[in-house]
């Protein structure tokens, strides 16, 4: 195993056991979270990782995939243009944190929503009325 894939193993247990992207800011006092500072400490590691990371895009767990895109950002000055389409129409779902806000999206629409073409949100879901 080389030693981008020994680190990305080491990192994703992190990233997996969130069950959540977390942004940079988390929490009522907006602080970074671990794993994002883990997607820094990857691209610091590995700053040729370009390939590894986008044929990481399309990882199996949309969770995991999200935080290829994440590492991928700080390697390189990525545009929407460079990333395959189908994984920018990926429709997985995934959990995202901000701040203390968890929202359901795509890991399409997440990804597309680095350059503002996020998905918009869904309608509320209104309880139906029952007549007796």
């Amino acid at each position: 195993m080389s030693g981008i894939e020994f680190d990305w193993e080491r990192f994703a247990e992190t990233w997996r056991s969130a069950q959540c992207v977390r942004s940079s800011q988390v929490g009522p006092v907006m602080a970074p979270s671990q794993e994002h500072l883990l997607c820094e400490e990857f691209a610091e590691l590995h700053p040729d990782g370009t390939d590894f990371l986008f044929a990481k895009l399309r990882d199996s767990d949309p969770c995991l995939a999200a935080y290829a895109f994440k590492c991928l950002l700080r390697v390189g000055d990525i545009q929407m243009e460079d990333i395959p389409r189908d994984v920018l129409e990926r429709s997985d779902p995934i959990q995202t944190l901000f701040g203390c806000v968890v929202r359901t999206t795509t890991l399409g629409s997440f990804i597309r929503g680095y350059w503002g073409f996020e998905d918009p949100e869904p309608a509320p879901i209104r309880p139906k009325r029952y007549l007796p």
